[in-house]
């Protein structure tokens, strides 16, 4: 039930997004003044604020319902792994005591002094993994 308010924000903006593609197939017909006047009105309602407030809310939605991962590797393969999933960080370590992973020490050292990751969504984070082993 919790997500239904997300799920109507994306129905509306696949129904935008229908929209204008049926706008952008009528401006290819044959020009008449009655499809022409659709367009404008199309137009005009598509510009509407409130209808961008619509689309950002989706993609905003969208965005916080996408898990995206990244990690940190050494040659023994992945020392620190992030996940960000709907506005929550969590990092993780499995292989520390694997030869040729980082030290405690270095991995504390580096977690106090920050470092980026890049976030990945589901698949492309599998095949930078996959690529590193």
């Amino acid at each position: 039930m919790a997500d239904q308010p997300a799920l109507k924000i994306e129905d509306n903006a696949s129904a935008l997004a229908l929209l204008a593609e049926v706008r952008d197939y009528l401006m290819r017909l044959p020009v008449v003044p009655a499809t022409r006047q659709l367009c404008r009105k199309i137009d005009a309602h598509l510009a509407d604020p409130e209808i961008a407030r619509v689309k950002d809310a989706a993609q905003r939605s969208l965005r916080d319902r996408t898990k995206l991962s990244g990690g940190f590797y050494a040659p023994a393969g992945v020392c620190l792994q992030a996940e960000l999933y709907q506005k929550k960080l969590t990092l993780k370590s499995d292989n520390l005591d694997i030869q040729g992973g980082l030290p405690d020490q270095q991995l504390l050292s580096m977690l106090r002094r920050g470092f980026d990751f890049e976030l990945r969504d589901k698949e492309e984070y599998a095949r930078q993994v996959a690529a590193a082993k």
